[in-house]
Protein backbone atom coordinates (compact mmCIF):
# COMPACT_ATOMS: atom_id res chain seq x y z
CA UNK A 1 0.00 0.00 0.00
CA UNK A 2 1.44 3.35 -1.53
CA UNK A 3 0.97 6.73 1.27
CA UNK A 4 1.20 9.92 -0.63
CA UNK A 5 0.40 13.17 0.42
CA UNK A 6 -3.46 14.33 -0.51
CA UNK A 7 -3.60 16.99 -3.36
CA UNK A 8 -4.65 20.54 -2.57
CA UNK A 9 -7.75 20.26 -3.96
CA UNK A 10 -8.44 17.27 -2.13
CA UNK A 11 -8.09 18.46 1.12
CA UNK A 12 -9.55 21.63 0.84
CA UNK A 13 -12.78 19.66 -0.41
CA UNK A 14 -12.53 17.70 2.98
CA UNK A 15 -12.62 21.27 4.93
CA UNK A 16 -15.73 22.51 2.62
CA UNK A 17 -18.00 19.52 3.19
CA UNK A 18 -16.51 18.11 6.43
CA UNK A 19 -16.04 21.51 8.30
CA UNK A 20 -18.16 24.18 6.40
CA UNK A 21 -15.19 26.07 5.42
CA UNK A 22 -15.79 28.76 2.91
CA UNK A 23 -14.34 27.76 -0.73
CA UNK A 24 -11.85 30.26 -0.61
CA UNK A 25 -10.55 30.26 2.96
CA UNK A 26 -10.14 26.53 1.93
CA UNK A 27 -7.81 26.63 -1.05
CA UNK A 28 -5.87 29.28 1.10
CA UNK A 29 -5.36 27.22 3.85
CA UNK A 30 -5.13 24.05 2.09
CA UNK A 31 -2.05 25.24 -0.47
CA UNK A 32 -0.27 26.78 3.12
CA UNK A 33 -0.44 23.29 4.61
CA UNK A 34 0.81 21.74 1.40
CA UNK A 35 -1.25 18.82 2.00
CA UNK A 36 -1.05 18.20 5.62
CA UNK A 37 -5.26 17.77 6.22
CA UNK A 38 -4.50 18.58 10.21
CA UNK A 39 -2.39 21.41 9.86
CA UNK A 40 -5.40 22.83 7.16
CA UNK A 41 -8.06 22.53 9.71
CA UNK A 42 -6.13 24.39 12.56
CA UNK A 43 -5.37 27.37 10.57
CA UNK A 44 -8.67 27.26 9.03
CA UNK A 45 -10.18 27.13 12.37
CA UNK A 46 -7.74 29.47 14.24
CA UNK A 47 -7.75 32.98 12.72
CA UNK A 48 -4.93 33.82 14.88
CA UNK A 49 -2.63 31.14 13.43
CA UNK A 50 -3.67 32.44 9.73
CA UNK A 51 -3.44 35.95 10.94
CA UNK A 52 0.21 35.16 12.05
CA UNK A 53 1.68 32.76 8.74
CA UNK A 54 0.37 36.13 7.19
CA UNK A 55 3.16 38.23 9.05
CA UNK A 56 5.77 35.46 8.63
CA UNK A 57 5.16 36.08 4.60
CA UNK A 58 5.43 39.57 4.74
CA UNK A 59 8.68 39.01 6.46
CA UNK A 60 10.88 38.93 3.09
CA UNK A 61 9.42 42.68 1.98
CA UNK A 62 10.96 44.20 5.41
CA UNK A 63 14.18 43.20 5.11
CA UNK A 64 15.40 46.40 3.81
CA UNK A 65 18.36 47.06 5.79
CA UNK A 66 20.31 45.79 9.01
CA UNK A 67 17.44 47.47 11.52
CA UNK A 68 14.34 45.80 9.93
CA UNK A 69 16.18 42.46 9.73
CA UNK A 70 17.07 42.78 13.35
CA UNK A 71 13.63 43.47 14.29
CA UNK A 72 11.52 40.58 12.16
CA UNK A 73 14.10 38.11 13.64
CA UNK A 74 12.87 39.50 17.06
CA UNK A 75 9.35 39.52 16.16
CA UNK A 76 9.37 36.04 14.76
CA UNK A 77 11.06 34.40 17.91
CA UNK A 78 8.52 36.53 20.18
CA UNK A 79 5.31 35.59 18.55
CA UNK A 80 6.67 31.70 18.72
CA UNK A 81 7.16 32.18 22.66
CA UNK A 82 3.29 33.93 22.12
CA UNK A 83 2.45 30.92 21.13
CA UNK A 84 4.28 28.20 23.08
CA UNK A 85 2.87 30.17 26.07
CA UNK A 86 -0.59 29.99 24.83
CA UNK A 87 -0.36 26.61 24.03
CA UNK A 88 0.43 25.28 27.43
CA UNK A 89 0.03 27.46 29.94
CA UNK A 90 -3.77 26.03 30.46
CA UNK A 91 -2.60 22.51 30.39
CA UNK A 92 0.54 23.25 32.78
CA UNK A 93 -2.42 24.53 35.29
CA UNK A 94 -4.27 21.39 35.07
CA UNK A 95 -1.73 19.02 35.54
CA UNK A 96 -0.27 20.89 38.35
CA UNK A 97 -4.22 21.20 40.19
CA UNK A 98 -4.28 16.78 39.40
CA UNK A 99 -1.07 16.41 40.65
CA UNK A 100 -1.62 18.41 44.23
CA UNK A 101 -4.49 16.71 44.41
CA UNK A 102 -3.32 13.14 44.06
CA UNK A 103 -0.56 14.18 46.38
CA UNK A 104 -3.09 14.92 48.99
CA UNK A 105 -3.31 18.88 48.93
CA UNK A 106 -4.98 20.23 51.65
CA UNK A 107 -8.76 22.62 51.97
CA UNK A 108 -6.24 25.45 52.57
CA UNK A 109 -3.63 24.60 49.64
CA UNK A 110 -0.76 23.00 52.29
CA UNK A 111 0.82 19.80 50.55
CA UNK A 112 1.79 17.08 53.04
CA UNK A 113 5.88 16.42 53.53
CA UNK A 114 7.88 14.60 50.35
CA UNK A 115 5.71 15.83 47.78
CA UNK A 116 7.79 18.71 46.72
CA UNK A 117 10.38 16.71 44.53
CA UNK A 118 7.20 15.21 42.24
CA UNK A 119 5.95 18.57 41.90
CA UNK A 120 9.37 19.95 40.81
CA UNK A 121 9.35 17.13 38.08
CA UNK A 122 6.31 18.22 36.52
CA UNK A 123 7.75 21.59 36.83
CA UNK A 124 10.59 20.21 34.72
CA UNK A 125 8.77 18.34 32.52
CA UNK A 126 6.25 21.67 31.35
CA UNK A 127 9.74 23.58 30.70
CA UNK A 128 10.98 21.04 28.67
CA UNK A 129 7.91 20.97 26.43
CA UNK A 130 7.25 24.91 26.38
CA UNK A 131 10.75 24.56 24.64
CA UNK A 132 9.55 22.03 22.51
CA UNK A 133 6.32 23.91 21.50
CA UNK A 134 8.28 27.01 20.91
CA UNK A 135 10.88 25.27 18.68
CA UNK A 136 7.86 23.74 16.50
CA UNK A 137 6.33 27.05 16.27
CA UNK A 138 9.60 28.47 14.97
CA UNK A 139 9.87 25.31 12.68
CA UNK A 140 6.82 25.85 11.11
CA UNK A 141 7.48 29.99 10.53
CA UNK A 142 10.95 28.71 8.76
CA UNK A 143 8.52 26.31 6.60
CA UNK A 144 6.18 29.16 5.71
CA UNK A 145 9.34 31.04 4.93
CA UNK A 146 10.51 28.58 2.79
CA UNK A 147 7.14 28.40 0.84
CA UNK A 148 7.92 32.30 -0.10
CA UNK A 149 11.00 31.40 -1.96
CA UNK A 150 10.07 27.82 -3.43
CA UNK A 151 7.11 30.27 -4.92
CA UNK A 152 9.49 33.14 -6.44
CA UNK A 153 12.03 29.87 -7.63
CA UNK A 154 9.31 28.53 -9.23
CA UNK A 155 8.51 31.54 -11.35
CA UNK A 156 12.08 32.23 -11.89
CA UNK A 157 12.84 28.75 -13.62
CA UNK A 158 9.15 29.13 -15.40
CA UNK A 159 8.55 25.53 -14.42
CA UNK A 160 4.66 26.16 -14.36
CA UNK A 161 4.12 24.54 -11.40
CA UNK A 162 1.58 25.42 -8.68
CA UNK A 163 1.90 28.39 -6.49
CA UNK A 164 1.90 27.54 -2.39
CA UNK A 165 0.93 31.07 -1.77
CA UNK A 166 -0.99 32.42 -4.94
CA UNK A 167 -2.60 35.02 -2.73
CA UNK A 168 0.51 36.68 -2.96
CA UNK A 169 0.75 36.18 -6.81
CA UNK A 170 1.96 40.06 -7.76
CA UNK A 171 4.63 40.19 -4.73
CA UNK A 172 5.86 36.81 -5.69
CA UNK A 173 6.00 37.55 -9.36
CA UNK A 174 7.64 40.82 -8.92
CA UNK A 175 10.28 39.49 -6.20
CA UNK A 176 11.17 36.69 -8.67
CA UNK A 177 12.00 39.40 -11.55
CA UNK A 178 14.27 41.40 -9.15
CA UNK A 179 16.14 38.49 -7.72
CA UNK A 180 18.05 35.64 -9.30
CA UNK A 181 17.81 31.94 -8.73
CA UNK A 182 21.34 31.79 -7.22
CA UNK A 183 20.49 34.19 -4.53
CA UNK A 184 16.98 32.47 -3.61
CA UNK A 185 18.23 28.97 -3.80
CA UNK A 186 20.91 30.93 -1.37
CA UNK A 187 17.77 32.11 1.08
CA UNK A 188 16.37 28.42 0.61
CA UNK A 189 20.00 26.85 2.39
CA UNK A 190 20.06 29.31 5.07
CA UNK A 191 16.23 28.44 5.60
CA UNK A 192 17.69 24.66 5.87
CA UNK A 193 20.48 25.75 8.12
CA UNK A 194 18.24 27.36 10.51
CA UNK A 195 16.36 24.81 10.96
CA UNK A 196 19.64 22.59 11.90
CA UNK A 197 20.61 25.50 14.06
CA UNK A 198 17.39 25.15 16.32
CA UNK A 199 17.58 21.38 16.24
CA UNK A 200 20.95 21.85 17.60
CA UNK A 201 19.68 23.87 20.21
CA UNK A 202 21.31 27.30 19.41
CA UNK A 203 19.97 30.41 20.73
CA UNK A 204 16.45 30.86 18.35
CA UNK A 205 16.95 34.36 18.61
CA UNK A 206 20.62 34.31 17.48
CA UNK A 207 19.98 31.33 14.89
CA UNK A 208 16.94 33.53 13.56
CA UNK A 209 18.90 36.74 13.65
CA UNK A 210 21.71 35.04 11.78
CA UNK A 211 18.50 34.27 9.12
CA UNK A 212 16.92 37.58 8.44
CA UNK A 213 20.04 39.01 7.89
CA UNK A 214 21.40 35.83 5.51
CA UNK A 215 18.10 36.14 3.80
CA UNK A 216 18.02 40.23 3.37
CA UNK A 217 21.77 39.66 1.54
CA UNK A 218 21.01 36.15 -0.24
CA UNK A 219 24.13 34.58 1.59
CA UNK A 220 24.10 31.89 3.28
CA UNK A 221 27.16 30.77 5.45
CA UNK A 222 27.08 26.97 5.87
CA UNK A 223 28.76 26.17 9.63
CA UNK A 224 28.16 28.89 11.16
CA UNK A 225 26.12 28.41 14.41
CA UNK A 226 27.30 31.33 16.78
CA UNK A 227 25.60 34.78 17.73
CA UNK A 228 27.64 37.18 15.78
CA UNK A 229 26.69 35.28 12.41
CA UNK A 230 24.23 37.31 11.45
CA UNK A 231 26.04 40.57 12.18
CA UNK A 232 29.01 39.37 10.19
CA UNK A 233 27.02 38.05 6.63
CA UNK A 234 25.37 41.65 7.17
CA UNK A 235 28.21 43.91 7.97
CA UNK A 236 30.68 42.12 4.73
CA UNK A 237 27.96 41.74 2.00
CA UNK A 238 25.21 43.96 0.42
CA UNK A 239 22.01 43.30 -0.70
CA UNK A 240 21.59 41.36 -4.01
CA UNK A 241 21.06 43.66 -6.71
CA UNK A 242 21.40 46.59 -3.75
CA UNK A 243 17.28 45.70 -3.27
CA UNK A 244 16.88 43.79 -0.46
CA UNK A 245 15.29 40.32 -0.83
CA UNK A 246 11.76 41.51 -0.84
CA UNK A 247 11.69 41.76 -4.48
CA UNK A 248 9.37 45.01 -3.76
Amino acid sequence: MTLRTPPIGAVADVLVQRDGVDRETADIVARAAQGHIGRARRLAARPGRAARRAQVLAVPRRLTSVGPAAMAADALVKAAEAEAKATTEELNAQETAELRQALGESAKGRMPRGTAGALKELEDRQKSRATRVKRDSLDRTLLDLASYYRDVLTLQFGSGGELVNTELGPELRTAAAETRPEGTLRRLDAIMECRERLDANVNPLLAVEALTMALRTGCARRGRSRGGAGREIAGREQPEGARGVSGT
